[in-house]
């Protein structure tokens, strides 16, 4: 028995190590991937598409990344619920997973901790990455994309954390985040909607939609992003599902 649980700590080690790597090295391939320059693209169709193929990578290492901690978390749920003792690398493993997805730490209740992290460890629909990221750079022609890498409008509150807008208000500190490529805005977003306090009816759906069995689509979760834009009368999410519609933005979920 003891022995058998030393080769499952050891399993469980080699998994975060192969994960571990496999997110450097992808992350340094995603880093190599040449920006285009969207604006000199006048075909509309065509400057979309670079835009969906220069995205795509980034979006894929996150999901991936999020979906490995997912599956993990959720071999661990299946031993405690069999009254089975953690490992020293799980244990580790969930007080990381709780430092960065905002999450109280409870050793007397590991079972609630896990449950608690599989609400935030969870994807989100590539459709609605794609429509939001568009949306929100104009198709990669935004100053904030061009010059900071900002492809989701993520703001920060610190002087020089950013690209100070043309029209700030007087007074105003705000600033919009710079990132030093497209992933560190991709990892943003998803840590945002996955821990940010104003998603909470986000991840709430999307752990009915998940426990359901249905697929995970933009279509179903857009209307739960209304404090994400300071549009109001559902007009973001209008054109959210507009642009996932006619863009037919799904087939990349």
């Amino acid at each position: 028995m003891i022995l058998k649980r030393i080769i499952q700590s050891f399993l469980f080690a080699s998994l975060l190590i192969s994960i571990s790597f496999f997110v450097t090295n992808c992350t340094k391939q995603t880093k190599e991937i040449e920006k285009p320059n969207f604006q000199h693209i006048t075909d509309i169709k065509v400057r979309k598409q670079s835009f969906i193929d220069y995205m795509l990578p980034f979006i894929y290492q996150v999901q991936k990344t999020v979906l490995n901690q997912r599956k993990s978390l959720e071999k661990i749920q299946i031993k405690l619920n069999q009254n089975q003792s953690l490992s020293k690398p799980e244990t580790k493993f969930i007080t990381d997973l709780c430092q960065q997805y905002k999450v109280d730490f409870n050793q007397s209740n590991l079972l609630q901790v896990v449950n608690d992290l599989l609400t935030k460890v969870n994807t989100i629909p590539i459709s609605m990455v794609l429509a939001q990221s568009a949306l929100e750079t104009g198709w990669g022609t935004s100053r904030f994309s061009v010059e900071g890498n900002n492809y989701f409008g993520q703001h920060c509150f610190t002087q020089g954390c950013g690209i100070v807008p043309k029209q700030r208000a007087t007074g105003a500190i705000n600033e919009v985040q710079t990132f030093d490529s497209p992933l560190g805005s991709v990892q943003s977003y998803f840590n945002l909607l996955n821990t940010g306090s104003k998603f909470e009816e986000f991840r709430k759906l999307r752990a009915q939609l998940t426990a359901q069995g249905k697929d995970l689509t933009g279509k179903y979760l857009v209307k739960t992003l209304v404090h994400y834009s300071e549009l109001k009368n559902n007009e973001y999410e209008n054109r959210l599902l507009a642009t996932m519609d006619c863009n037919n933005l799904y087939q990349y979920n």
